[in-house]
């Protein structure tokens, strides 16, 4: 609410995550391993740009035209916000593209709202190919949706989901308090509401505690 809305905007966050269990095998596994893990993932994730890039539309006149790939910059986050194993990458999708003539023209966004669950999907699938074919790994069916490691129980599993555990809770408190299901914009308020800040943690050291936490499962 205290956020005024920006007057230009620079550039989109496009989140590409992955299935919890892919944190666990990345982050707890012996350093060989995770470096193939987390390789999978940025795969998985350059993919997905790349399909994104040949559908990458421009504003000329404030209409659609074709336009030249995209300009993107990467981050790797290891971590949840709640210091959970969780390697995900913002890709910050800058407001500018080239068109057919040379000049740069605004990102007609629009495109990357319609296309953002299959490239979400393509991302998934290259990692999980290239995880099955470096490492042998196996999948089963998620609780919900997706797929997660094989081998990786479903209580290890919810031993790293802190902020999935938050967000229940608070859920559930809310929907006793109104007697009713909560709606979707009531949802993202919880979200956002018990939303902790960021933290720069060194990545190596929650490592020795979160084999400590999934030894006890």
């Amino acid at each position: 609410e205290r956020r005024r809305p920006p007057a230009v905007r620079v550039a989109y966050d496009l989140t590409l995550t992955t299935e919890k269990s892919l944190g666990v095998l990345a982050m707890l596994a012996p350093d060989a391993v995770r470096d193939v893990v987390l390789d999978s993932i940025r795969a998985g994730n350059d993919h997905a740009l790349g399909w994104l890039e040949d559908r990458a539309v421009g504003r000329i006149d404030g209409k659609p035209a074709p336009a030249d790939g995209l300009m993107v910059a990467s981050f790797r986050h290891l971590t949840s916000r709640a210091l959970d194993p969780f390697p995900h990458h913002h890709n910050v999708v800058m407001n500018t593209v080239r068109s057919n003539d040379g000049s740069h023209r605004a990102l007609d966004a629009r495109f990357l709202y319609r296309d953002a669950h299959a490239a979400s999907a393509l991302a998934t699938a290259e990692m999980r190919h290239q995880l099955s074919e470096r490492l042998g790994v196996r999948w089963r069916p998620g609780r919900k949706s997706g797929w997660e490691v094989d081998g990786i129980s479903a209580q290890v599993i919810a031993e790293f989901s802190t902020r999935r555990s938050e967000i229940d809770d608070a859920l559930r408190e809310l929907e006793s308090e109104i007697g009713r299901g909560a709606h979707p914009k009531e949802i993202a308020h919880i979200v956002l509401r018990t939303r902790p800040a960021k933290n720069h943690t060194p990545d190596d050291e929650p490592v020795a505690t979160w084999r400590a936490r999934a030894a006890q499962h």
